[in-house]
């Protein structure tokens, strides 16, 4: 049973769907009404339970992309003509969530949509996916898609490496050399002096 809360009270919505009238003070003190009505949608659209009904998510093709973005993708599944627009796919990541683009249900068991560019998603992050609609039914597919690394990261790992070993091999030894010199320099110039 759809119960809403409304004037500060809850009021339970017909089974079938239709209006619930409610009438609420226009002040504290005052013995004036405000009657309004609110429609409320029929319960088989909200409280489905039975799974040939609710739309399910199988797999998505390809399950990897970059973290760029603009991949396209095909989400399988069932009933998904079942999903009421608008419609939302997200990719949801531990710290945020991205929503695709050009999200387009094809028939009852395929959609297709274009993965968002993930700028915080680091290199092999699992994301899972859902598929809602605006009756707050969703479907989810976890860890379904991997974002790809890419390129960015094996550069930076590169060039931290480049100058770990730069300095190792040539900044350290010139450092030590004329500390060295200096040394030698003033151990002559001691040795001079005691002459």
């Amino acid at each position: 049973t759809l119960e809403l809360r409304l004037g500060g009270g809850w009021h339970r919505c017909p089974t079938a769907g239709g209006d619930v009238a409610v009438a609420s003070a226009v002040h504290e003190e005052s013995l004036a009404f405000l009657s309004h009505a609110v429609r409320c949608p029929p319960a088989e659209e909200l409280c489905v339970f039975a799974d040939g009904r609710w739309p399910r998510l199988h797999a998505l093709q390809p399950d990897s992309g970059s973290t760029l973005g603009s991949t396209l993708v095909t989400i399988t599944g069932e009933n998904l003509s079942l999903l009421r627009p608008p419609l939302r796919l997200s990719f949801a990541l531990r710290a945020a969530e991205f929503l695709a683009t050009n999200l387009s249900i094809v028939n009852d068991s395929m959609a297709v949509a274009v993965v968002p560019a993930t700028p915080t998603a680091t290199s092999f992050a699992r994301a899972d996916v859902f598929l809602s609609d605006s009756t707050g039914r969703t479907a989810v597919l976890f860890s379904a898609f991997t974002f790809d690394p890419g390129w960015q990261p094996y550069f930076v790992t590169a060039l931290m490496i480049i100058g770990f070993v730069c300095f190792a091999f040539v900044a350290l030894p010139l450092y030590v050399a004329s500390g060295c010199r200096a040394e030698l320099r003033r151990d002559s110039t001691r040795a001079t002096s005691l002459v």
